[in-house]
């Protein structure tokens, strides 16, 4: 599964508070900005470090890397190894998998199986707890990005500036609401967003209006359209499993009645 693109958040968040899915949104934070932290970043500033005793930026994100290897070979079943040569290009491709993975892994653990999960800082390494990949590679790696970040901005090449509390890419369009009764649930609407490549997992978009909107690729798990209309809308090679299309149009025309 192809769940690499983090140009945005996704769409819709859960639709439950639960311990895997808090978890899987910080992982998904984490490859949404790490994505527009390196976003265009040329090839000369792979070498700029701010101060002689620190990593450059090349080395910065190959920590970065291994520190998504390592999320990725905590929560999955597999455990890839880094590859210390990779271009810059193969190695933010494969950082940006490796957090897609863990996050997917973890939306699929139970929250009691989740509880018991461990870290290792190496193959002979003790287990530590689960509370230890919070504030060890999470929390590093999110530090690193704003390194990166800040980095970029000294060495003369800043990264785009993403709309960061939303969820957006620079040039992304917000999602905006449409009104409704005070008696019902407030419907989403999406109006001219590249959402190809996302993932809708355990959510409800009852009632959602998706309008000029490109879904190519998206995966949807476990998600109701009761009701939602979908007008111009990119649907290739999307991947809908366990839904609720019940009063669903497209273009108008009803799917399911």
């Amino acid at each position: 599964m192809d769940t690499t693109n983090f140009a945005t958040m996704p769409a819709a968040p859960p639709s439950e508070l639960t311990a895997p899915s808090l978890l899987a949104t910080m992982l998904r934070a984490a490859g949404f900005r790490y994505h527009w932290a390196t976003a265009d970043l040329p090839a000369e500033a792979l070498p700029f470090r701010p101060s002689p005793g620190s990593m450059s930026l090349q080395e910065l994100l190959h920590h970065m890397h291994r520190l998504a290897w390592w999320l990725e070979g905590t929560f999955a079943d597999r455990a890839p190894q880094p590859r210390p040569d990779s271009a810059f290009a193969d190695m933010r491709t494969a950082t940006l998998n490796s957090l897609a993975a863990a996050a997917v892994a973890v939306l699929e653990t139970p929250s009691s199986a989740l509880a018991s999960t461990t870290v290792r800082r190496g193959p002979d390494a003790p287990a530590s707890p689960f509370w230890s990949v919070l504030h060890g590679p999470l929390a590093d790696f999110l530090t690193h990005v704003g390194q990166v970040t800040s980095w970029r901005r000294i060495q003369g090449s800043p990264a785009p500036a993403a709309r960061y509390f939303e969820g957006l890419g620079p040039d992304s369009a917000a999602a905006a609401p449409v009104a409704t009764s005070s008696s019902g649930p407030t419907p989403t609407r999406f109006q001219s967003q590249d959402l190809a490549e996302s993932v809708f997992h355990d959510v409800a978009l009852t009632g959602a209006d998706f309008n000029d909107v490109s879904l190519a690729g998206a995966k949807f798990t476990n998600v109701t359209f009761a009701g939602a209309t979908l007008k111009d809308v990119d649907l290739s090679n999307v991947n809908i499993t366990d839904a609720n299309i019940e009063g669903l149009r497209i273009d108008g025309e009803l799917v399911s009645g």
